[in-house]
């Protein structure tokens, strides 16, 4: 393995470790559901200076290690998934409907 990819993967298993101690405490859906929002936020902002300035900032950020701006990008889409089947039971507007 490359010593750039070892690193990437260093990193990844940070993050999963991280993410794993983070969920495991409390409350795990609320903890799961603010690390979504976290994630939706960051693609939001993303995509927003992608738009209007033509900057991806993930990429700027996290560029040199690729194998981690993978798994951000698909961290963001699950968490946007996620967001989207839990919605209606999260949503104060759709509870009634």
């Amino acid at each position: 393995m490359h010593p750039r990819e070892e690193e990437d993967v260093d990193i990844i298993l940070c993050i999963c470790l991280t993410y794993i101690r983070f969920a495991k405490g409390g409350d795990n859906m609320k903890n799961i559901h603010i690390l979504s929002i976290m994630f939706v936020l960051i693609g939001a902002f993303d995509l927003a200076f992608l738009g209007l300035f033509n900057v991806n900032v993930i990429d700027t950020l996290f560029g040199s290690f690729p194998g981690l701006e993978n798994v951000i990008y698909v961290l963001i889409g699950l968490s946007g998934i996620l967001m989207i089947a839990q919605h209606k039971g999260d949503c104060k507007l759709c509870k009634g409907k």
